[in-house]
Order: C-alpha cells, then sequence, then structure tokens
C-alpha cells in the first residue's frame, strides 16, 4: 500500500469512528431516538429510505416541518401494525415527531393497527378517513387537536382512548366510525359539529369537562347515548340541547 492508499484508508476509517461516536451521543442522551446513520441505516434495524429532507422508516414517510418532524403518508408495502417513532436523529439534528398530515393514511386498505408516539401534538385533517380495517386507536396524551374527518369512516374501529391533555376535536372527526364509548378529558374545550355524528353503534358518553362545550356533535345519535358528567354540572349540560342525551347521569 503507498502513502497515499494508506492516508486515504485511515481517513475513512477516522470519520466512521467519528459517525459511531456521534450516533452514540445521541442515543446515550435519548434512548429512544432513532438516529439516521451516514450511510443512511438507521440504529434499530428499520428499513430506511433517507433524503434530503424526508425519509422514509419501515415505509412510512416522516419529513422535516420547521422545528420538528410530521408523518406524511406511507407506501403500498407497509405492514398491517405499524409503530410510529417518537423522535428521530437525522443530519445531526434530533427532531421530534408532532403531526400525523392531512390525509396520511387516508383510504389506507391494510392498516389494522398503529402505535402513535408520545410526541405527538395533532393529528390532522383526513389523516386517518376511509381506513376501513382500523381497529382500535391511543390518542397520546400530548395530543391537543383531532382534525376535520380524521378517523371518519372507520367501519372496523369500536375502540378510542382519549389522552388526557386533548383540547379540539373537530369537525365530523369520527363520523360513521363503529366506536361504542368514548371517555373525554376535563381538558377538552370544543368539540365541533357532527365530530361523534351517524356513529350508531355508541352508546355510552363520560366526560369530564365541568364546562360542557357549545357544540357536542352527538346530533345524529344523541338518543341512543347515556351521558356520564361531573356532579353538579346537570343544569349547564342540559341547558345545551345537542348534549340532550337519552340519559343524562352525574356521577
Amino acid at each position: 500500500m503507498n502513502k497515499q492508499s494508506f492516508f486515504l484508508v485511515a481517513a475513512v476509517v477516522l470519520l466512521s469512528a467519528c459517525g459511531a461516536r456521534e450516533e452514540t451521543k445521541f442515543l446515550n442522551a435519548n434512548p429512544e431516538a432513532v438516529v439516521i446513520t451516514s450511510d443512511g441505516k438507521a440504529t434499530n434495524g428499520m428499513v430506511c429510505e433517507a433524503h434530503d429532507r424526508w425519509l422514509y422508516l419501515d415505509h412510512i414517510l416522516y419529513r422535516i416541518s420547521g422545528s420538528s418532524m410530521e408523518v406524511g403518508g406511507c407506501e403500498s408495502t407497509m405492514a398491517p401494525s405499524v409503530t410510529i417513532v417518537p423522535y428521530i436523529v437525522f443530519n445531526g439534528t434530533e427532531y421530534k415527531v408532532t403531526k400525523i398530515a392531512n390525509s396520511a393514511f387516508k383510504s389506507n386498505k391494510v392498516l389494522n393497527s398503529i402505535e402513535l408516539p408520545k410526541t405527538l401534538e395533532e393529528i390532522g385533517d383526513e389523516a386517518f378517513r376511509m381506513c376501513k380495517t382500523l381497529r382500535s386507536i391511543n390518542i397520546p396524551d400530548a395530543t391537543k387537536t383531532i382534525g376535520e374527518w380524521a378517523f371518519s369512516s372507520t367501519e372496523s374501529m369500536t375502540k378510542v382512548t382519549f389522552g388526557k391533555k386533548l383540547e379540539t376535536i373537530n369537525k365530523a372527526a369520527f363520523f360513521s366510525s363503529a366506536i361504542t364509548s368514548v371517555s373525554l378529558p376535563s381538558t377538552v374545550k370544543t368539540i365541533v359539529s357532527g365530530a361523534f355524528g351517524s356513529c350508531d353503534n355508541l352508546r355510552t358518553m363520560r366526560v369530564a369537562m365541568t364546562t360542557p362545550p357549545s357544540e357536542s356533535g352527538l346530533y345524529a345519535n344523541k338518543s341512543n347515548v347515556t351521558l356520564y358528567i361531573p356532579r353538579g354540572t346537570y343544569d349547564a349540560y342540559y341547558a345545551i340541547y345537542s348534549w340532550r342525551c337519552k340519559e343524562i347521569i352525574e356521577e
């Protein structure tokens, strides 16, 4: 090996070592982060395809949006069960995954289950609309907003768990889904008209809000719903027509 070749090999080894140290630094700081290495691989073993400002992890599209990342969609080769990662280190910067973009999984024909990240703050409009094989969803505690028509026409989705910091459920968010019960935290401030419209299987709704939102979204099925509300709030709920369900029980 001549001198020039020796220094070239040494440089490659040094750069690789520096890259490994950089990856280790990020993983030590945040073990939940998926680090995209300089050669375009993911440290957790996910299938990775990296570009300038976006990448695919296990056939799910993540893209940079300001100082965070959003999930923008998926490839047809995605698996029926999906896990969205909370943190991604990409090109030397750590990003939180904070949003499912508008229409990201709309009309997906294979999605059965999805694990949303604890960092998720917003679910965009129509994000899961017409995902007819999606069976359930757990909304993380960090999520504040569910977009318009986000889970509408999810005819197999019978169960939704709402996070503890949810504030807004937008128009027709769960319209014509198969959910059977709803339990909302005290943080909810806005439920836009039709949010739970045509949910024909909905029978039980529990709300922790001491001040009822002015619109309940229950117009299509409230005659089938038993509403459980905080003690001392009966008059406030009954005063709003859209909250007058089949039965109202204080607990």
